[in-house]
């Protein structure tokens, strides 16, 4: 943060996320300015083996949104689906059945079946709601 602080216009926000060891910077500018300075100088900074990818530059609105933010859903049913990802259940084609995966999970076969539907329903019932309501928003300043 101190290079974007040294490099960047003042009035930035920054957001930070970890996931396992991945770090996601979020940052909402005032402009684009000195983006490329930022950028070299982040490079130039790192560990050797440490990854530094600059994905895209976006309005503002789209920076600060996270449409899955508030969902949340039970341990068990996060537990599952982490393991279903993990062990390949989401990947094409799938790398493990849902009968394999209940057997690494020691867990019947149905239950791994309720769990997994039941925690992507809140997953995309969660999206779903949140898009609509930001589609609805759009629609209202634009009539």
């Amino acid at each position: 943060m101190a290079l974007a602080a040294r490099h960047l216009d003042l009035g930035g926000l920054f957001q930070s996320q970890r996931r396992g060891n991945c770090f996601r910077w979020r940052l909402l500018m005032p402009s684009d300015e000195n983006v490329d300075v930022f950028h070299e100088q982040v490079e130039e900074s790192l560990d050797e083996g440490i990854q530094f990818t600059l994905e895209r530059l976006c309005d503002a609105e789209q920076l600060n949104y996270d449409s899955l933010a508030t969902v949340s859903i039970p341990r068990e049913q996060r537990n599952t689906i982490r393991a279903a990802i993990q062990h390949g259940y989401y990947e094409t084609p799938r790398d493990i059945t849902v009968g394999e995966l209940a057997e690494v999970l020691d867990v019947p076969q149905s239950t791994v079946s309720y769990r997994l539907r039941q925690a992507e329903a809140q997953l995309a019932k969660g999206y779903l709601h949140r898009t609509d309501e930001k589609f609805r928003t759009q629609v209202s300043h634009h009539t």
